[in-house]
């Protein structure tokens, strides 16, 4: 037992110096491998660098001429971009051609044609006359009036005459006054202004001279009614009331 022993020891001991024996051959391979690695790694890296120079364009000398460039470099004002726009101008762009200096032609305003005005008609109205009215009683009904209100009579010898017949100042004509036109008689109330006339300076009614008569002392009064059997009042239609 003790001599198996030992071998085993010097077994294992033999084991342990060639293992060593081994790695120390093998660390001493790897050192110019990694050493290769390096050199390839540095020429991959300097052939990319290489590649990527020969690929970048080649830059073109330029052909433009000194006076040009300056030109160019003149006409952009400093501080502007490329981009940016020029600046607009605050002159007046004149048209091509001539410039009329001439001043404009003022028109000399016409003065309007005068005014015509129409002639003016006068119409001269007739002066207010002798005034023949009507007013209503109570024995004769509406009779024809003077502008007083006095009854006016007719007299029944003119009927077909061609003037009054009452006219003597000193007999008929004091008793029976005739009624005497001034100016155009007009007619007023109920009387009808168709009817009215005049006769040889006294107003007549339906062709009849008019009268009043000394006994009326007022408007509305009828005493010369039937008297004589020549005289009467007038209604408006222009006929004798009996």
């Amino acid at each position: 037992m003790a001599g198996v022993s030992f071998h085993y020891r010097v077994a294992t001991r033999a084991l342990a110096v060639a293992c060593a024996g081994a790695l120390a051959m093998a660390c001493d391979s790897s050192t110019p491998a990694r050493g290769a690695a390096r050199h390839t790694s540095s020429s991959t890296t300097s052939a990319a660098v290489a590649g990527s120079t020969s690929n970048a364009p080649a830059t073109t000398p330029s052909t433009t001429s000194p006076a040009t460039r300056a030109a160019t470099q003149t006409s952009v004002p400093s501080g502007s971009s490329a981009g940016s726009s020029a600046p607009r101008s605050s002159a007046t762009t004149l048209p091509n051609g001539p410039v009329n200096t001439m001043a404009p032609k003022t028109s000399t305003p016409t003065a309007p044609p005068p005014t015509t005005m129409p002639p003016v008609v006068t119409t001269t109205a007739p002066p207010a006359g002798t005034v023949v009215s009507s007013l209503t009683t109570s024995s004769y009904g509406t009779v024809v009036t003077d502008g007083a209100g006095r009854t006016l009579y007719l007299y029944t010898p003119d009927d077909g005459k061609s003037s009054p017949q009452c006219t003597s100042a000193g007999g008929c004509a004091a008793t029976w006054p005739p009624l005497r036109a001034s100016g155009m008689p007009q007619a007023d109330g109920g009387a009808q202004q168709g009817l009215v006339g005049t006769e040889d300076g006294q107003v007549t009614y339906n062709g009849h001279p008019l009268y009043e008569v000394s006994g009326d002392s007022g408007p509305g009064q009828t005493n010369g009614e039937g008297a004589g059997g020549i005289w009467y009042v007038i209604s408006t239609s222009g006929n004798r009331v009996l």
